[in-house]
């Protein structure tokens, strides 16, 4: 794989468990198809294969905000025929032959490709500094103690009530600029997590101390208050015609 994406020229990206922002593109194209298949299924969410095919298209000749022209147009060189060009329209063929649209696919795909890698450019760098505000980098050494998220999910419990960071896991190493491999400490299980999904983790001792301390401050208030000089205390008013004979 490395060997034919070297050939292409293309760069290899690895991704880590619960963090698909390197797959970026497809999460977010994934999403819009969701939200429009999620407006045209049935409330039993069974004719969900009839919708997609429509869904797909309208996301191929919708344009992008990214790149600025539909996928359609940065496919084929040209914007698609929709059904209601077809009605209404009498559409004439712009090119004679084959050989013609070939020497116009020749000329024009070089600049549009241009046009899209430039847009995509500056996409990238607006969503990257709206990504990077209020966020710090964080670094963790070799053998140290963190808590790793793990969103999961158990029938009949509810959600929001469960655990969602787990462990202590001990780093091993760190294989990239983000991502670490873990192994924790209850199993020896070794997993691979992006830096988003690790916090530190501190001992519960300073916990304890305090529990302790708190402990001993209220058995000393019970011992100091049986100590303590007698008080005048209340009694309770008594009808004088219920105790004179």
């Amino acid at each position: 794989m490395q060997v034919l994406a070297k050939c292409l020229g293309m760069t290899l990206l690895f991704t880590s468990p619960y963090h698909p922002h390197t797959n970026g593109l497809t999460e977010r194209m994934n999403k819009t198809i969701k939200q429009i298949l999620n407006s045209f299924i049935d409330p039993l969410q069974q004719n969900w294969d009839q919708v997609l095919p429509f869904a797909v298209y309208a996301y191929n000749t919708s344009v992008q905000a990214s790149t600025r022209v539909s996928p359609f147009r940065a496919l084929y060189g040209r914007d698609p025929k929709l059904p209601p060009d077809l009605q209404t329209l009498q559409v004439k063929p712009k090119y004679r032959d084959a050989t013609d649209w070939w020497l116009f696919l020749q000329k024009h795909l070089p600049l549009l490709r241009y046009s899209l890698h430039h847009n995509l450019q500056i996409a990238q760098k607006r969503q990257k500094r709206n990504y990077d505000q209020g966020r710090q980098a964080v670094t963790y050494k070799d053998r140290d103690l963190v808590l790793l998220y793990y969103p999961i999910r158990r029938t009949g419990l509810s959600e929001s009530l469960l655990h969602r960071w787990i462990g202590p896991y001990r780093i091993l190493n760190r294989i990239r600029t983000n991502t670490y491999r873990l192994e924790r400490t209850s199993n020896g299980s070794i997993t691979t997590a992006h830096v988003t999904r690790m916090k530190p983790y501190e001992t519960s001792t300073h916990f304890i101390d305090n529990l302790n301390n708190n402990s001993a401050t209220v058995e000393g208030g019970d011992v100091e208050s049986d100590n303590r000089p007698n008080q005048q205390q209340t009694k309770p008013d008594t009808d004088p015609t219920l105790t004179e004979q």
